[in-house]
């Protein structure tokens, strides 16, 4: 407000492009965060901003938030201002990263796991050296390991990831990959090791004192429902989705709709009402077919939790 006062347009440009990372990055108030994206990028325009910035920083904002919170529904869109920020916008090597990163997310929620792995190894090695991004790029060739049961690449991205996490003090990865740890050692019948790791995952998570990664919740889960916990696992599901509901990550809320009715049924608890309520969130989806072609899968009895992408 200072700022448009005293007649300092850069300055407003300036904090605008912070409040909309609060607003995205830890208010979680994703339609906000979009419409402040989708105005700064109109004012961003002007002749008068031409050299500023963090005009680069701008574009590349509003396609991290369009990924967050659709990225199919939103897949022309991020495609065309990631080809516009490639090719008219003078980038600094962290909007290359990710750029790269955001591809990588993208092909993951378009269930094209080669792709994604291919993008997510581009942004590694591209930023291979800055641990805060190395650590971003592991996560995602953790996941890739892991869906198509490649445990001992899996278990070795995760000892690199963790490294890097370390290095960066990113406690939300720290804690996403003591989980892998925990999941992959039960995996090897090592039960010592994965409770271990499963205890510790928990410890670090409480201390954190934020909403952990999505993937987080996933591991979790998978790793309860090995070891026999059917209940424990069906509640940091639902807990999972009441944290989503209000969030505006819709992509996000429609995946944890799905991973939920999968364990109901491999738990033989399914009922009508569980599919009417994820059904529902589909609605909330531009592109919604394909999340309900999942559904009809669901319908039909199967309960694997990567349909569709092995």
């Amino acid at each position: 407000e200072k700022s448009e006062l005293l007649h300092e347009p850069w300055w407003v440009l300036f904090f605008d492009y912070w409040r909309c990372i609060l607003l995205w990055a830890r208010l979680d108030d994703l339609h906000a965060a979009q419409k402040l994206g989708v105005q700064m990028i109109l004012d961003s325009k002007k002749p008068l901003f031409e050299r500023h910035p963090l005009v680069p920083r701008i574009y590349n904002q509003l396609v991290s938030i369009f990924t967050y919170i659709d990225p199919v529904g939103y897949q022309d869109r991020i495609m065309d201002l990631v080809q516009f920020i490639q090719t008219d916008v003078d980038i600094d090597e962290d909007i290359a990263y990710l750029l790269l990163a955001n591809r990588a997310n993208l092909y993951f929620a378009l269930d094209q796991l080669d792709e994604a792995r291919e993008w997510a190894l581009k942004s590694l090695h591209r930023i291979s050296h800055r641990a805060y991004y190395a650590a971003s790029a592991y996560t995602k060739l953790v996941l890739y390991s892991y869906v198509v049961r490649d445990y001992d690449q899996a278990a070795r991205y995760v000892e690199e990831g963790e490294r890097a996490a370390r290095d960066a003090e990113r406690k939300l990865i720290i804690c996403e990959m003591l989980a892998w740890r925990a999941l992959l050692a039960q995996i090897r019948d090592d039960h010592l090791e994965a409770g271990r790791y499963y205890e510790l995952a928990l410890h670090n998570r409480s201390r954190i004192g934020t909403t952990p990664t999505f993937t987080y919740h996933d591991v979790m889960c998978d790793y309860l429902e090995r070891v026999g916990r059917d209940d424990d696992a069906i509640a940091l599901r639902e807990d999972q989705l009441e944290t989503l509901k209000p969030s505006g990550l819709i992509h996000e809320l429609c995946s944890c709709y799905l991973m939920w009715c999968r364990q109901l049924g491999r738990m033989g608890k399914l009922t009508d009402d569980h599919i009417i309520q994820a059904m529902e969130a589909g609605n909330l989806l531009l592109k919604p077919q394909s999340y309900y072609d999942k559904m009809e899968q669901i319908k039909m009895g199967n309960y694997d939790n990567w349909w569709g992408l092995v």
